[in-house]
């Protein structure tokens, strides 16, 4: 028997084709969330880790978001997993606040559509939210930094004279505020990496005059968040580099005031110590492909290393302590993304 409708309107269905193409009045296709919607899952997997510490990545090969315990044989959570509970899309970068209760992610999902866009999770990544500021998502240019609480975030975007500048937003009461140029002052066409201190006032990023945070040329710089105090921390030249090519690049904070940083002075890569005049010393002379390093508040100090096997290709993350000793290579045989890792406990 052919369908009511097709007896009664034959022209409407020749017009609008097969019957079951026919939207239905009373039970309407259900929209996809909105940017800026709040998309929770509860499920038994959405269980945040006890207090420790971990190190946020994103895995090379599959680009899943990952969370270790930063020890050896520490236990790993697969944060794709729990995001996937909130819809489909893709990740680009995690990163974690100082003291791990929120997560920055550049994702398609939570209302993103098909660019990425900047969104803040809760630890446990089962609850997440765009930054929508006028009624548009933030796009996703490269790792963002978030401060303890969720409501502070600070991320690279083109600026009106720059390639890449770092602005910073706050949440108060729900809404996003608009955007301030940290870095319209910066004499470097590329700023970017953010890394924030535990306090929330302070951030150390990269600053150079192509993108990529291990551009030749590029320096470390450091901005307060309220916009004030911005300057060059060290340059290639001031931090007595010994060839042209050389770089000052991403960056974190220690406990004591100094940074750690990643950088080529002696002609291959490894980690410094910057002390707030300029002054750089290399962690660990004998440990080189040493990179994105961040650092946890009692001292140790993690990154994306290459230099286990060389010849492999891999980069692995490594925790060790200050002055580089004890060092444990924490995911041996896992190729790790270096777009900027995340310390947090």
């Amino acid at each position: 028997m052919r369908p009511l409708v097709a007896l009664l309107f034959p022209a409407l269905l020749g017009a609008c084709g097969q019957f079951s193409d026919l939207v239905d009045p009373i039970h309407p296709p259900k929209a996809g969330p909105a940017a800026g919607d709040l998309m929770q899952a509860t499920d038994a997997r959405c269980v945040a880790p006890a207090p420790s510490a971990y190190i946020v990545y994103q895995a090379q090969a599959s680009g899943r978001l990952l969370r270790i315990e930063a020890r050896p044989g520490g236990a790993v959570e697969d944060l794709t997993e729990r995001l996937e509970l909130l819809g489909p899309g893709a990740d680009d970068f995690v990163n974690a606040s100082p003291g791990g209760d929120s997560l920055v992610i550049g994702t398609t999902r939570v209302g993103c559509a098909a660019e990425a866009c900047l969104a803040v999770a809760t630890r446990d990544a089962c609850a997440a939210q765009a930054i929508v500021v006028d009624g548009k998502p933030v796009p996703s240019r490269g790792l963002a930094a978030i401060a303890n609480g969720g409501d502070v975030v600070v991320y690279p975007a083109p600026g009106p004279a720059h390639d890449l500048d770092l602005f910073v937003v706050r949440r108060a009461s729900g809404a996003w505020s608009t955007p301030t140029n940290l870095t319209a002052g910066s004499s470097a066409p590329f700023n970017q990496r953010p890394a924030i201190s535990d306090d929330g006032a302070r951030i150390a990023f990269a600053c150079g005059p192509s993108a990529g945070a291990s551009a030749p040329g590029t320096s470390l710089c450091e901005v307060g968040v309220d916009g004030a105090g911005l300057r060059v921390v060290a340059s290639p030249k001031s931090a007595g580099a010994s060839s042209a090519d050389a770089y000052v690049g991403s960056a974190d904070f220690a406990p004591d005031g100094e940074l750690v940083a990643e950088a080529s002075l002696a002609d291959v890569t490894q980690l410094w110590t910057v002390a707030p005049t300029g002054q750089a010393s290399v962690v660990a002379a004998g440990v080189v492909s040493d990179a994105s390093p961040c650092v946890f508040s009692d001292g140790p100090v993690a990154s994306v290393w290459a230099g286990r096997d060389p010849n492999s290709g891999l980069h692995e993350l490594k925790v060790a302590n200050a002055n580089g000793g004890d060092a444990a290579v924490l995911t041996p045989g896992v190729d790790v993304a270096d777009v900027g890792i995340g310390c947090s406990r």
